[in-house]
């Protein structure tokens, strides 16, 4: 039981190894040590994965301990808890929807140059970059953040939905502390950092990197409209710790109340099937949007019955 409070705190000091001890005590020794900063990129994965375990309550049986522990990991990550929260949550709801396939263009209408360029502005680190955005944003006048959210919203997004959620008072209040907290955090540790600022914000680009080209891997080219649809990817077994079981993402869906600690056992109860490699999973999206009417097809090739397994309705 103590697993997951021992890994949230490993987090903590990790950031705080990040964000202030190397740039005052160990960059001043020898410009090398920012190499440490690699090995920081690579925890944003198991980082997301524990602030995704206190939005779904698994992280502990606790509810208070999941917001609280929830909030703190959310601002060494760099963004209002409530704001990703929401968004996942969302995401839940709307899987592969109109409102959630950021891959899919409507061909009629539209073109693959068309969307190319948000598209890949998105993959390669857009969707870190638009909620540090939001950090500054959610901290503006009321009205300001009304009109921005509805400037947004669109048929195709979800930030309406977000938007009902976030303006609830108490909800805007929590994320303008958690992003004044970020902002304060990261001011703190630009100065720390000095001449070697560039390092901090090369950090940063490395792990919106690495969290904008996860995100939507799990459900490039997938069968539309079914909240469970997304693939389960190959990892070596001694790997699936790094990424707290993150891999097993068709489970996930399947039983969003379970923790990662419990979805091996979920995934072997499930058939134990695995669609394509981590890696594979990562590099195809590359290829760029797809168009519409070829997703139908997949989708249609898929099963004729799939509104009917998933249990939602036609």
């Amino acid at each position: 039981m103590l697993l997951n409070p021992v890994l949230a705190a490993s987090m903590v000091l990790a950031q705080l190894l990040q964000l202030f001890v190397l740039p005052v005590w160990l960059l001043p020794q020898d410009s090398r040590w920012g190499w440490l900063l690699l090995p920081m990129v690579a925890l944003t994965l198991p980082t997301w994965a524990l602030v995704h375990d206190c939005f779904h309550g698994s992280f502990s049986a606790r509810p208070k301990v999941n917001g609280r522990v929830g909030r703190v990991l959310a601002v060494g990550f760099g963004a209002p808890y409530h704001l990703l929260r929401t968004g996942h949550l969302l995401h839940h709801k709307h899987n592969r929807g109109p409102r959630d396939r950021s891959e899919v263009y409507d061909d009629r209408r539209g073109s693959w140059l068309g969307m190319a360029p948000s598209y890949y502005f998105r993959l390669l680190g857009g969707l870190y970059f638009y909620e540090l955005l939001a950090v500054p944003l959610v901290c503006l006048p009321r009205p300001w953040v009304a009109a921005a959210i509805r400037r947004a919203a669109a048929k195709d997004n979800v930030v309406e939905q977000m938007g009902a959620v976030l303006m609830r008072p108490q909800v805007l209040r929590e994320m303008r502390q958690d992003a004044l907290a970020v902002m304060l955090l990261l001011a703190a540790s630009a100065w720390c950092y000095g001449a070697h600022a560039w390092m901090l914000v090369l950090a940063l680009a490395g792990r919106g990197l690495v969290i904008s080209l996860h995100d939507n891997s799990y459900h490039y080219d997938t069968a539309l409209d079914g909240p469970h649809e997304a693939l389960t990817l190959r990892l070596p077994a001694m790997l699936m710790p790094l990424v707290l079981n993150f891999n097993l993402h068709e489970t996930h869906h399947r039983h969003p109340q379970i923790g990662w600690r419990g979805l091996p056992d979920a995934h072997r109860r499930d058939g134990g099937r695995f669609d394509i490699a981590f890696g594979t999973a990562l590099l195809r999206q590359l290829r760029g949007p797809l168009p519409l009417s070829r997703v139908q097809a997949l989708t249609s090739q898929t099963s004729p019955d799939l509104h009917e397994q998933q249990g939602v309705a036609p």
